[in-house]
């Protein structure tokens, strides 16, 4: 990215930030909400599953959400609750881009802020990779307060820092269109009921599989065509998956937990407690009421 749209970025994210002292919360996710589902909002007595995340977005106060939204905190309670073996190998953790050597990084690597979304950075050969734009990126990413861009309040008092984690070859000999790039475990009161799997295949056309804990097919899109072709693990590696995202979430009225499986070792992501920022697109959209009754909000 030139350096021209680096300053067209970051004036966009001052005129977030400043519109949130003339634009409280609930008003602009109520208009965001408008505009997605052409319909109002209902904070009152919320029913779906989108307006329980927007809920959310506009109530919490719980600091434990902060601690699992932060994907170094992240790690540290993962590795207490199921223990380090289901952690992607860490390579370091920086507060500032100038600390970060990359030629004594490995040929393949990982690297992004912990306290946002759409800040990894993926290197898979280094004689291609630019040390230059990814510390460009990163240097805007740890300016910027997710909160100030989609009201999701847990982002907020993050500390703004950098990971870098191996990279995991998800696909050597295997078939990009095929195998899972990464499964979502909807959890509600402790309990994992639905499972997002994402594929990509070698053309960048994404799919997405959404199937019950029992791991039957749910006949839902959500803004990608089913993947029919799909190649899971065995089911005993599924359900340990299963297994594993209860223990982590603990009793959370809703938390969505993300894995990796990689020949059959099963590697946490991260925690995710508003996806999508309440416009999930469910079709048929009845899955959003059916996604919704299974969270009871405390």
């Amino acid at each position: 990215m030139k350096v021209s749209q680096w300053v067209t970025k970051r004036l966009e994210y001052q005129f977030k930030k400043v519109r949130n002292f003339f634009v409280s919360d609930a008003s602009y996710l109520k208009r965001k909400y408008k505009k997605e589902f052409n319909t109002v909002l209902n904070l009152k007595t919320p029913q779906t599953f989108n307006e329980k995340v927007t809920y959310r977005m506009i109530s919490e106060s719980d600091p434990l959400h902060a601690t699992m939204a932060d994907k170094i905190t992240a790690r540290t309670l993962v590795e207490e609750r199921i223990g380090r073996g289901f952690l992607v190998p860490l390579i370091g953790i920086y507060n500032r881009v100038e600390e970060i050597d990359f030629t004594a990084l490995p040929e393949k690597f990982v690297i992004k802020c912990s306290h946002d979304s759409g800040s990894a950075i993926i290197c898979t050969n280094k004689q291609e990779f630019s040390p230059h734009s990814a510390k460009e990126k990163l240097a805007f990413c740890l300016t910027r307060n997710m909160y100030h861009t989609t009201r999701e309040r847990h982002y907020r008092h993050i500390q703004p820092r950098i990971l870098c984690e191996e990279y995991i070859d998800l696909f050597h000999d295997n078939d990009k269109k095929t195998t899972p790039e990464l499964y979502r475990v909807h959890c509600f009161a402790g309990k994992a009921k639905f499972i997002e799997v994402d594929f990509t295949d070698e053309d960048g056309h994404e799919s997405v599989n959404v199937y019950n804990h029992h791991w039957h097919l749910q006949n839902v899109t959500l803004g990608h065509p089913n993947n029919p072709d799909a190649r899971l693990p065995s089911i005993n590696v599924l359900k340990k998956m299963l297994m594993l995202s209860e223990i982590t979430v603990n009793h959370l009225d809703y938390c969505r937990v993300d894995w990796f499986i990689h020949n059959d070792d099963i590697l946490f992501s991260e925690f995710t407690l508003t996806p999508r920022a309440g416009k999930m697109p469910f079709q048929p959209a009845s899955y959003d009421s059916i996604f919704g009754a299974h969270w009871i909000m405390r």
